[in-house]
């Protein structure tokens, strides 16, 4: 028997899974495999001398070497690992290096062997001009190698021996066996290292137990996963291996297919099935009550492994007396079954989940290989691919194969295919369909209402929306993650949905769909109004609730005008304050859209004044400048009082400050202030719009006049409780310090003006001001204590995507370029 010593580095938990995963199949192929982790099995204290001698005499002494090839054992081989560290593969490299210097370069027994092709790149020099194997594409030739070098030698020992008794130059054979198996051939296996080291020491004829359940939702590649260990397990343990299915149908990239002419459709029918395979027809002519026992008798002193796949489609009381039997098999014989999350079993139990990105990427190269339009599909389309179908093997091999047949072209096409759930072709009905049999009220209620959200969900909240008291909810959360339906976040207090099965419940259950997007608009609506409008102190609160209020504006754009309006009104400052711009922008634009088809030409104008004040926060003047004059068309067709017609001479000012154009802006701040100061009283809107007038003044160079209008537009704000302009105008009072060059009263403004700013929770304000105080405490040559600010404003114009970043990260790098303090 070929006899292998795996040399490698173990940087983590997943490289020792994975590098184990490979030696089990080496070794239930039939080959000796040298591995500390097989030697701690055998002996939990470890080898009886120490570790780099064990190291040294397998690296020196055994025939062949397989080296997991990875950047970090390939840094040991070069010598370039950080010091104390990887010392036992650098033990073991540094020796191998010597034995292919000994053998003059001459190396036939040494390889190194790859998991990811990304590794490759980092191969030493001196191991490149080698053949090299990748770990699951290569396996057969691995085998090969090892077989093949193990037959040469024994054919030259044998021919030395013999070469006076015959002239044959014919190759020796070694004898091979094979086990009798009728497990079907799959068509691409990528990825489950891990899954798979885990399933193969259960399969090993001298493990306890009967063996292993895979269970995990339709379309996870359960069968394959099964049929792979089985491959593997079966070499030297089994003499025959036994496939059953009770699959009725199957999906392919054409659609569903029948499968029932060969499934077994119950408990007696396996037993049967089995009984015909052991050459025991008489079985089946007995009592059903005696088969279970006829069939163990017949297993006995046979090396069988049995491979039961799809039970859940079995009754209940069938699954029950399958798990009796394996309860009661010979210790030789072993049993792999599959099923989605309802079987009930005592073994192994592994729980099969989405592949991986890698594994997922290279089942789509390989069906890329036959397939142009996928083979030009750039890898974030691929990523996409992979996202959006949740790594499901199923789902992503359906969809893929979708490009470039009928009208797919591009990954985008077949998504929108998937989702359109073609009639005979569904793969999403082939993997929830099940589902929706099974659910409770309850569970449909819950499930409808993770139907809408993106984020995570509090339980409460769902409890809420659904209708369903919170002990239930919580309990059908937990059932519902089991069936791998929702995705608990935050130690099972927040739940989302799948987002395979939200496209399906959407689709399948639209009624109780639409019933539960009613009762989130409606409680939306609640929330926003509550702690919305000018109720600042509660805008933690919306934000907090945001994830549920978020998937509710659909419905809110959907409903009548009215209610839309003052949606949009409740949540202008919170928007403003916490820097959703981008949620501002979308829901304002389509309220625009349905206050024009009501004539609501009043309305139509406040919204379009809000897509104009994002502009203004991303520096775009000429769409300011547009949407003020649009602004401007609805207000005439509404026949506005004094306060619309200022704000709209305000907007025209706050395009032209942007441009630059100060004159023209001081001109329309002036008008803006001059119909204010037309109206009996002081207002909110004269402070607004007096410190908008000094900002431009400011910019051009006006100061004294400047900082006349900041302390009017300060005490007016004072007097009438406009928290948001008395930190505005502290601030600007701020930069007119700056712009003077006193710097210590920029110093002592600059704090107040940003404690008034985190007071308020308002984002762009703490932004700006940060920027502020880091630029005057450099000046002032405190550049250590400016850091922390300039880093704030760095992270907040990050997040709020405002061009003032650049600004910003300014500042941040003179924090880090000036020489340290003294």
């Amino acid at each position: 028997m070929p006899e292998v010593f795996l040399s490698y580095r173990q940087t983590s938990d997943t490289e020792r899974q994975r590098v184990r995963a490979f030696a089990e199949r080496l070794r239930s192929s039939g080959i000796t495999v040298i591995l500390d982790q097989f030697l701690l099995d055998a002996k939990a204290g470890g080898p009886g001398e120490d570790w780099a001698k064990w190291s040294t005499d397998q690296a020196n002494q055994t025939k062949h070497v397989i080296i997991i090839g990875s950047e970090s054992w390939f840094l040991c081989y070069d010598g370039k690992q950080p010091p104390g560290t990887g010392l036992g593969a650098a033990c073991e490299a540094r020796n191998l290096r010597r034995r292919i210097y000994r053998n003059a370069g001459i190396n036939d027994d040494i390889r190194v062997v790859i998991f990811d092709e990304a590794d490759a790149r980092h191969i030493s020099a001196d191991l490149e001009l080698y053949h090299r194997f990748q770990a699951d594409r290569d396996f057969d030739n691995i085998l090969r190698w090892l077989k093949d070098n193990q037959k040469a030698e024994q054919a030259v020992e044998c021919g030395q021996k013999n070469e006076n008794q015959s002239n044959s130059t014919a190759p020796i054979l070694l004898p091979t066996s094979f086990p009798r198996s009728n497990l079907p051939t799959i068509q691409r296996f990528f990825g489950r290292e891990t899954e798979l080291a885990k399933l193969l020491p259960d399969l090993h004829p001298d493990a306890t137990g009967w063996g292993a359940l895979i269970d995990g939702p339709g379309g996870m590649g359960k069968t394959t996963l099964a049929i792979r260990a089985a491959e593997l397990a079966a070499p030297g343990h089994y003499d025959d291996i036994l496939f059953l299915s009770a699959k009725q149908t199957a999906m392919d990239p054409h659609g569903p297919h029948d499968e029932s002419p060969f499934a077994v459709s119950g408990f007696t029918q396996m037993l049967d099935a089995i009984a015909r395979r052991l050459q025991k027809p008489e079985i089946t002519q007995a009592p059903a009550e005696e088969r279970p026992r006829l069939v163990i008798d017949a297993l006995t002193g046979t090396r069988t492994l049995l491979v039961l796949d799809n039970l859940e489609t079995l009754t209940d009381a069938d699954q029950s007396n399958l798990i009796a039997i394996l309860g009661r098999f010979p210790r030789t014989c072993k049993a792999i079954l599959t099923s989605r999350p309802l079987v009930i079993a005592t073994g192994r139990r592994l729980k099969l989940q989405q592949l991986d990105q890698t594994a997922a990427l290279q089942t789509l190269a390989d069906i890329a290989r036959d397939n142009p339009a996928l083979d030009a599909a750039p890898e974030p389309d691929r990523l996409r691919l992979i996202t959006e179908t949740g790594g499901n093997t199923l789902l992503l091999t359906w969809t893929a194969w979708q490009v470039g047949s009928g009208y797919c072209t591009t990954i985008a096409d077949a998504l929108a295919h998937l989702r359109s759930c073609p009639q005979g072709n569904d793969p999403l009905q082939f993997i929830f369909g099940d589902l929706l049999a099974r659910f409770t009220p309850e569970e449909e209620r819950i499930v409808a209402t993770l139907s809408y959200p993106t984020e995570p969900i509090p339980v409460t909240a769902i409890a809420e929306i659904s209708s369903v008291d919170e002990p239930t909810t919580r309990r059908a959360l937990k059932l519902l993650t089991n069936r791998s339906i929702v995705v608990p976040q935050e130690g099972e207090e927040k739940y989302t949905l799948v987002p395979m099965v939200a496209d399906f419940i959407r689709h399948a259950r639209r009624g109780i769909v639409e019933q539960m997007g009613d009762r989130l608009a409606d409680r939306a609506f609640t929330l926003i109004i509550e702690n919305g409008c000018e109720n600042h102190e509660r805008f933690p609160i919306l934000k907090a609730d945001w994830p549920t209020i978020a998937p509710a504006l659909p419905n809110l754009i959907a409903g009548d005008n009215s209610t839309l309006q003052t949606v949009c009104d409740a949540l202008h400052d919170f928007f403003n304050y916490n820097g959703f711009w981008d949620e501002c922008f979308a829901l304002s634009r389509k309220a625009e859209s349905v206050a024009i088809a009501a004539e609501d030409f009043f309305k139509a104008g406040w919204r379009a004044y809000e897509v104009a004040c994002i502009y203004d926060f991303r520096k775009d003047a000429i769409a300011v400048l547009r949407e003020a004059a649009r602004v401007q068309d609805h207000w005439r067709r509404a026949n506005v009082g004094k306060r619309e017609i200022a704000i709209s001479h305000s907007l025209f000012g706050r395009g032209y400050r942007l441009a630059g154009n100060y004159p023209a802006a001081i001109i329309a701040f002036s008008a803006a202030r001059d119909v204010l100061r037309s109206e009996d009283n002081e207002s909110k809107d004269l402070a607004v719009a007096t410190n908008a007038l000094a900002t431009a003044e400011l910019l051009a160079g006006e100061s004294a006049a400047a900082e006349l209008d900041l302390k009017e537009a300060l005490r007016i704000a004072k007097e009438v409780g406009h928290a948001g302009i008395v930190a505005s105008a502290t601030g600007n009072l701020t930069e007119l310090a700056m712009y003077r060059g006193d710097w210590n009263s920029a110093e002592t403004l600059g704090r107040e003006s940003l404690r008034l700013s985190k007071d308020l929770r308002y984002q762009e304000f703490i932004a700006a001001d940060s920027r502020r105080l880091a630029k005057v405490l450099l000046r002032l040559g405190r550049h250590v204590e400016a850091k922390p600010y300039a880093a704030l404003a760095v992270e907040i114009y990050t997040k709020l995507g405002s061009p003032d970043v650049t600004k910003a990260k300014l500042s941040l790098d003179e924090c880090d370029n000036l020489p340290a303090e003294r």
